[in-house]
């Protein structure tokens, strides 16, 4: 997963992430979910979809955001895996 339905994650895409590697886009903003990142064939869902899954991973680039957004997502599903 990557976190963050913005410009961090297209960023991220565009330098070289593959797409096929990314199960979807998790992102807090109701309005957004179930959208598609612009430019992207990835789907944007709500972080509770990792909550029943072993040791999912999330990249997380969100600038000042990041430590808020891990300590949701360890709350969410203690086995998540964090890549920065």
């Amino acid at each position: 997963f990557l976190f963050g339905g913005h410009i961090f994650t297209q960023r991220l895409l565009a330098s070289g992430i593959p797409e096929d590697c990314v199960s979807a886009i998790l992102d807090n903003d109701p309005a957004k979910q179930g959208m598609r990142l612009y430019g992207y064939g990835l789907q944007i869902v709500s972080p509770e979809i990792i909550r029943d899954l072993y040791s999912p991973i999330v990249v997380v680039r969100a600038s000042t955001y990041t430590a808020e957004i891990i300590q949701q997502l360890r709350e969410i599903n203690s086995t998540v895996r964090i890549l920065r």
